[in-house]
C-alpha cells in the first residue's frame, strides 16, 4: 500500500514539473526583431516555413499614425507579443488606450508571395503591409464610445517586392484589462501559413468535439435509462459540464465560434463563452460533490455556486468594460479554486484506507480535478499575457471529458459486477431454498401415503382372513396378489417419484382383485381406457379414488354397484376418473375434501388432494348428488408430463 501511495504522489510531482519545463520552453521564444527591424540575413530561416515576429516593435502609444508618416516620428520601442503596460525603457502607458505598432522586414528572401498570421491583438486593430490595409478587426478608435471590440484571428496574403515589408498595426482597448499585441505574429510561405493554421483548427475542433460528444452520450444515457439515473447521479452534472466546456473552448485560440458566425460581435462572442465557462464551472462542482460528497460537501459546493454564479449578473447587466474586471476575478479565483481542490484530492486519496482496491478510480478522478485546474490555469495565464498559445487548455478540455467519462464508466462496471456477484449468490441461494423446499414435498407426499397404507393393508387382511377358512385355496392366492401389489409398492416408492400409467393400474388390478373377492356379485368393474397412453404421473393417486368409490358409495347400499375407471386425452390434459353409481356424496363432506380440513370421511381423498395441489397446483374435481352416485376426476398437463418424462431419463 504505501508503494502505491509513494508512487501516485511521484507521478503528480512529475506532471507537476512537466507542466513548469512546459511553460518556461513555450515562453522563451527567440526575439528577431531589434529596433523595429527584422533583418533576414541575421535570421536562419526556419524548416517549417514561417517565422514569428518577435521581438522589439516600434510603439506609439496614443497615436494611430498612418504608413508613410513615420519620419519625423521619435520611435519608442515594446517588446511583441506582450502587453502596452511598459516598454523597453520603461516608460508605462494606462493599459486603455490605443496606439500604433510598426515592424519593417528587411532582406527577405526571395518569395513573390507571403502570408501573415494575426491572432490576438487586444481589443480592435487594424493590420497594414506596405502601405495597404489587409485586415480590419473591429472598429479602433480614440475614445471607447466610438470603438468596436473585435479579435478575430485571420490569415492576410501579399506580395513582397524588392525583399522588403512594412508591417504597421493600429491598436485600440478601452474594454480589456490589458491591451497590446497578446500573441506572435506569423509571417512566411502561405502554403505553410495555411497548413499551420489547419492543423491549430483542427486541434482545438478535435478536443471540443471529444468534449461534446462525451457530454451528449451521457445525455442520451441519462434521457433514456431510468435505470442509470438512479444508479449514477452524477451523470447529469458530468453531461452538462462537458458540453457547456467543449463549447466554451469554440471562443478560444482559433475562435471557431466567430468563423462559424462571422457577424457575431465580439461582445456577444465573449459573453456567450464566458456564460457557457461559468455554467461549466457550476456543472463540475455538482459532479464532484454528487460522485463524493466527502471530497466536496454540499455546503462548499452551494458557496462557491453562488460566487461563480454572480458572473451571470455581470454578463446580462453590465457592459463590456466593467464585465470585464469581473473576468478578471473569475480566472483567478477559478483557478485558486481548482488548484485547492486537487490540492486536496491529493490528500484525500492518499490518507483514504485500501487504496489498492481502487487504484484506477482514483487516478481517473485525480486526472479529472488536475485538467480542469490545468485548463483555469492555463487560461489566466493567456489572459495576462505571459503565455502566446493555449494548447494546454484545449488539451485539458479532452483530458477532463475523457478522464470523467471513463469513472463513470469504471464505477458503473464496479457497480454491474457486484450486481452480478449478488445475483448469483442470491440464485444460488433460491437453488438451495428450492431444494428444501423440494424435500419437504417429498417427506409431506411421503406421509401423506404412509397414511393411506395401514389404512389399505387393514380392509385386505381382513378380505383375507375371512377367506382362509372358506376357502384356503383362494386365501392362497389372495396372499400372493398381495405380495406382489405390496412388492412392487415398496420398490417403488424406495427409488422413483413418478410411475408409469401401466403400473398404476396394475396395483388397482390387484387392488380390485382382492375387493371383488370380498364383495363377490356386489361390485362390478367397468374398465374405460383410450388406446395408447403411456405417461407418468404420481404413484398410488388412483388407488384411493377407486376405494373410497367402493367403501362409501357402492357398498353403503344392499345392492352394491359399479366402478368405472376412466383414464383419456382431452386437448393439453390426461384425465384420471373413477365413477360410482352409489348413494353420492353430501356437500359438506365434498367441501372438507376440497378445503383440507380433515374429517373423518374422506381422508384418503383429502390426502390425494394435497398431493396433486403441490405437484399440478389443481387437485381433485369431485362431481356428486344425493342417490346419484359420483365422479372424482383429477387432470395430469400433458406439458408436465413430458418434463417428468426427461427427468426420469
Amino acid at each position: 500500500m504505501k508503494n502505491i501511495r509513494w508512487t501516485f504522489l511521484l507521478v503528480s510531482i512529475l506532471i507537476v514539473i512537466g507542466v513548469g519545463l512546459y511553460y518556461i520552453f513555450m515562453n522563451h521564444m527567440p526575439q528577431y526583431a531589434e529596433k523595429g527591424v527584422l533583418d533576414f540575413h541575421k535570421v536562419q530561416w526556419p524548416e517549417n516555413g514561417y517565422i514569428e515576429l518577435n521581438g522589439e516593435w516600434e510603439f506609439y502609444y496614443g497615436e494611430f499614425i498612418e504608413p508613410g508618416q513615420f519620419n519625423e516620428k521619435s520611435a519608442r520601442y515594446i517588446k511583441v507579443p506582450g502587453i502596452w503596460s511598459r516598454d523597453v525603457e520603461g516608460e508605462t502607458y494606462p493599459v486603455k488606450g490605443f496606439g500604433t505598432y510598426r515592424l519593417r522586414l528587411v532582406n527577405i528572401p526571395k518569395e513573390s508571395e507571403a502570408a501573415l498570421k494575426k491572432t490576438s491583438i487586444r481589443n480592435a486593430s487594424r493590420l497594414y503591409v506596405n502601405g495597404e490595409l489587409l485586415a480590419e478587426d473591429g472598429r479602433v478608435s480614440e475614445t471607447r464610445k466610438g470603438s468596436i471590440p473585435g479579435n478575430q484571428p485571420e490569415l492576410v496574403f501579399f506580395r513582397v517586392s524588392e525583399g522588403e515589408a512594412e508591417i504597421v498595426i493600429h491598436a485600440a482597448n478601452h474594454e480589456y484589462v490589458q491591451g497590446g499585441i497578446a500573441r506572435p505574429l506569423q509571417f512566411g510561405n502561405p502554403a505553410s501559413l495555411q497548413n499551420s493554421h489547419d492543423q491549430n483548427l483542427l486541434f482545438e475542433f478535435f478536443m471540443i468535439t471529444v468534449s461534446v460528444l462525451v457530454g451528449l452520450l451521457y445525455l442520451i444515457l441519462y434521457l433514456s435509462s431510468s435505470y442509470y439515473r438512479k444508479e449514477e447521479p452524477a451523470v447529469l452534472s458530468l453531461s452538462l459540464s462537458t458540453i457547456f466546456l467543449g463549447l466554451m473552448g469554440t471562443m478560444y485560440g482559433e475562435r471557431i465560434l466567430g468563423t462559424i458566425f462571422p457577424s457575431l460581435s465580439m461582445d456577444g462572442i465573449f459573453r456567450v463563452g464566458h456564460a457557457l465557462a461559468t455554467s461549466a464551472m457550476l456543472w463540475m462542482l455538482s459532479l464532484f460533490n454528487k460522485l463524493y460528497p466527502d471530497f466536496l460537501p454540499r455546503r462548499h459546493k452551494n458557496v462557491l455556486s453562488v460566487i461563480f454564479g454572480m458572473m451571470f449578473v455581470f454578463l446580462l447587466f453590465f457592459p463590456l468594460h466593467i464585465y470585464m474586471y469581473a473576468l478578471q476575478f473569475y480566472f483567478y479565483f477559478a483557478t485558486m479554486v481548482f488548484f485547492v481542490l486537487w490540492v486536496r484530492v491529493l490528500l484525500w486519496i492518499l490518507r483514504k484506507k485500501n487504496i489498492e482496491n481502487n487504484v484506477t478510480e482514483n487516478i481517473l478522478y485525480a486526472t479529472a480535478i488536475f485538467s480542469a485546474f490545468l485548463f483555469y490555469f492555463d487560461e489566466m495565464l493567456y489572459s495576462v499575457g505571459n503565455t502566446n498559445t493555449m494548447h494546454l487548455s484545449f488539451l485539458a478540455i479532452g483530458m477532463y471529458s475523457v478522464a470523467m467519462a471513463s469513472l463513470l464508466l469504471y464505477r458503473y462496471t464496479l457497480h454491474y459486477r457486484k450486481s452480478r456477484e449478488l445475483s448469483m449468490e442470491l440464485l444460488q441461494t433460491l437453488d438451495e431454498l428450492g431444494k428444501q423446499h423440494n424435500m419437504v414435498e417429498e417427506k409431506e407426499m411421503s406421509f401423506l401415503q404412509a397414511q393411506i397404507k395401514p389404512h389399505f393393508l387393514f380392509n385386505t387382511l381382513n378380505v383375507i382372513s375371512s377367506q382362509i377358512l372358506v376357502d384356503p385355496e383362494k386365501a392362497h392366492e389372495l396372499v400372493s396378489s398381495l405380495g406382489e401389489y405390496l412388492h412392487a409398492k415398496f420398490d417403488f416408492e424406495n427409488t422413483h417419484k413418478w410411475i408409469h400409467l401401466d403400473e398404476e393400474l396394475s396395483m388397482v388390478g390387484s387392488y380390485l382383485e382382492l375387493e371383488q373377492s370380498r364383495f363377490e356379485e356386489r361390485l362390478k368393474v367397468v374398465w374405460d381406457m383410450e388406446d395408447h397412453l403411456h405417461f407418468l404421473l404420481p404413484p398410488f393417486t388412483l388407488q384411493p379414488l377407486v376405494e373410497n368409490a367402493i367403501r362409501h358409495g357402492l357398498m353403503e347400499t344392499m345392492e352394491g354397484g359399479t366402478v368405472k375407471i376412466s383414464v383419456y386425452r382431452r386437448e393439453e390434459n390426461y384425465i384420471i376418473s373413477v365413477a360410482d353409481d352409489g348413494i353420492g356424496m353430501p356437500d359438506e363432506i365434498i367441501r372438507s375434501v376440497l378445503k383440507e380440513n380433515g374429517l373423518s370421511r374422506g381422508v384418503g381423498l383429502i390426502n390425494v388432494h394435497r398431493r396433486l395441489k403441490l405437484l399440478y397446483r389443481e387437485g381433485l374435481f369431485i362431481e356428486s348428488g344425493l342417490d346419484e352416485g359420483t365422479i372424482v376426476y383429477y387432470k395430469i398437463p400433458v406439458e408436465d408430463v413430458r418434463s417428468n418424462e426427461i427427468r426420469t431419463d
